[in-house]
């Protein structure tokens, strides 16, 4: 609900503040006193089109800001992702997901325009600067402008599928969030498949080249380390005949005596002359213990020359100069340094490599599953979408001839007695999405289309094609009573549309006013003393000049200046106790059916 509007420095209004109430709410004045100025002030806070021109004469700037109450602003639609919420849902879910509500206040919404002079707007919500774009599509959820065609939102497609849908009540609307959750889910698993197939060719040929890969990996037999082993071996190999012939002195040096022990070695080896020296040692640490420890360091080298000679008798062993190995070493590690040239540089870099594409095709081969997977997936989706579809239609057809044939009523209240109104649903003809594949929208198999006929003997054609701007603001009027409760948008504008009809169908129009605003906050300009009698308040617009500058002025009148002003409107002499004293009755009369509301 609207619940404050403030102007500053816009047009012909120097500062204004009105605040308002929920029901009716009329504009009234004399014929160019600037009621729609305040409408034009209203529409530019909800992101309208506006320029510097606007700003009044001698300002730097106008403002405007509007205030909402959005205490009705979160109902569980607004928390469901399965379908778009419209009206206060969508407001909330909008100011939500662009973190714009206020933390203090989130059941107040402030939208805010200034337009500089030099032609710059600045758009905030809640004091936070906005684009544009975000400022009309909240001002939009908010308000819905009847009367004027570039405002009509009626006359949108979707605007019209959702409010027949509201219309057919609960089981509709939840056949409508099944679909739009199939539809979703179809959409998705489709393009994965779709994403998949495209780059099927390519997986095949990646899957050849990693298995061949693989394989020949495999077939070479490595294991870790084998390189640095072979490497090791080669180089021995290679010097087999130097590495003899100095492992055969070493050991001669050592000990020449083969296994016979000490004594049958030559006397010139140094196992020999050390075991000379330590028998020398043993015969002298009996007579001085001050030998013992150079005694014992000489038998530690004995032990330590007899360990060197038995290894070195083992090394002599291990050599070999066969040709035939060395060629073999030699071959595996040219097989190495071929594969390292496409794999990795060694055993380990060639094997990680290994391990790396065995992964990559297990992955591949996965998705081999998954297309399948998803095939399937994708068909029962279809099949699931089709069927849901189907009911939602039926759904639709039912509320469709219902609503159709209770708008005649509503119409010729509004002086549209001889207007035919139909719906018509119009299956689609293609599939919205190639990768749906099937003609099923996100909601439903069809487009919901108004129809309308001003003139007996013509056929109804698209609203938005025939009817004139005072018929579809009379249309829009009817179509939002019978939709009232299906409707979510709070706050409706009216701009006179009592224009063009007179007498009783003006009552009429009031009656309905009313009724429409049993569910909606109504804003309506009017000069009709009947409708303006009804509302539950009621503000004059007037021209005022001062210091030789013209003013617009908006005042709310009560009591006996609002009887004075049913009274001009009703006109002849206001002051003139007939024309009084039927301004008293029609306000009499809306006092009444307030009291049995």
């Amino acid at each position: 609900m609207l619940t404050e509007l403030h102007i500053r420095n816009f047009a012909l209004i120097e500062e204004v503040s009105l605040n308002f109430g929920p029901g009716l709410t009329v504009l009234t004045g004399e014929t160019g006193a600037g009621k729609s100025i305040i409408v034009d002030a209203l529409l530019l806070a909800l992101g309208g089109r506006g320029g510097s021109e606007q700003i009044r004469e001698g300002a730097s700037a106008l403002l405007v800001e509007a205030v909402f109450d959005l205490s009705r602003a979160i109902p569980e639609e607004a928390l469901d992702g399965q379908i778009p919420p419209t009206g206060l849902a969508a407001c909330w879910r909008l100011l939500s997901d662009l973190d714009l509500l206020d933390a203090d206040d989130p059941e107040t919404v402030v939208l805010a325009r200034e337009i500089l002079a030099s032609g710059r707007s600045r758009c905030r919500i809640n004091g936070r600067l906005v684009p544009l774009r975000v400022l009309g599509q909240i001002g939009a959820t908010l308000v819905e402008w009847l009367g004027q065609h570039e405002h009509q939102s009626l006359l949108q497609h979707e605007v019209q599928r959702a409010l027949l849908d509201r219309f057919g009540g609960e089981e509709l609307l939840a056949e409508a969030r099944t679909v739009y959750r199939l539809y979703q889910e179809l959409s998705r698993a489709a393009e994965e498949l779709n994403r998949l197939q495209m780059a099927e060719a390519a997986r095949e040929r990646e899957l050849d080249r990693l298995r061949y890969e693989m394989g020949e990996i495999d077939a070479a037999g490595l294991r870790e380390g084998e390189d640095e082993e072979l490497l090791r071996e080669e180089k021995r190999l290679q010097h087999a005949a130097r590495l003899l012939e100095a492992a055969n002195r070493a050991y001669a040096l050592i000990y020449e005596g083969g296994e016979g022990g000490r004594e049958a070695a030559p006397a010139s080896d140094a196992l020999s002359l050390v075991g000379q020296a330590v028998s020398l040692l043993e015969t002298a640490s009996r007579l001085d213990g001050e030998v013992r420890p150079v005694l014992q360091l000489l038998q530690s080298v004995e032990e330590g020359l007899t360990e060197a000679a038995s290894a070195l008798r083992r090394y002599r062993e291990g050599l070999s100069t066969d040709p035939e190995r060395l060629e073999l070493v030699t071959s595996r590690l040219d097989l190495i340094r071929r594969l390292g040239r496409k794999y990795g540089n060694g055993v380990a870099a060639i094997l990680n490599y290994r391990r790396e594409i065995e992964a990559r095709i297990a992955e591949l081969e996965r998705s081999a599953a998954r297309v399948e997977e998803l095939g399937q997936q994708v068909a029962r989706l279809q099949e699931a979408l089709v069927q849901a579809a189907a009911r939602l239609t039926a759904l639709r057809q039912r509320a469709a001839a219902r609503l159709s044939a209770e708008l005649p009523a509503k119409l010729s209240k509004v002086a549209l007695e001889q207007a035919r109104f139909e719906v018509r649903l119009l299956p689609l003809e293609k599939a919205p999405s190639p990768a749906v594949g099937v003609p099923v929208g996100p909601y439903g198999a069809e487009q919901v289309e108004f129809r309308f006929s001003a003139n007996p003997g013509i056929s109804p054609e698209p609203l938005a094609k025939v009817a004139s701007g005072g018929e579809l603001s009379r249309v829009s009027l009817a179509l939002k009573t019978i939709l009232a409760a299906a409707d979510a948008t709070p706050v409706l504008v009216f701009d006179e549309v009592e224009a063009g009809v007179g007498g009783r169908t003006v009552l009429r129009l009031a009656e309905v006013l009313i009724e429409l605003a049993r569910h909606h906050q109504v804003l309506c300009i009017t000069h009709a003393p009947i409708v303006a009698a009804q509302a539950q308040a009621q503000w004059v617009v007037e021209k005022v000049v001062s210091d030789g500058r013209t003013h617009v002025r908006v005042r709310q009148v009560e009591g006996e200046e609002r009887l004075r002003e049913i009274a001009r409107m009703l006109g002849g002499d206001a002051d003139a106790a007939v024309v009084r004293e039927y301004a008293r009755r029609l306000l009499g009369h809306q006092e009444a059916s307030a009291a049995t509301q």
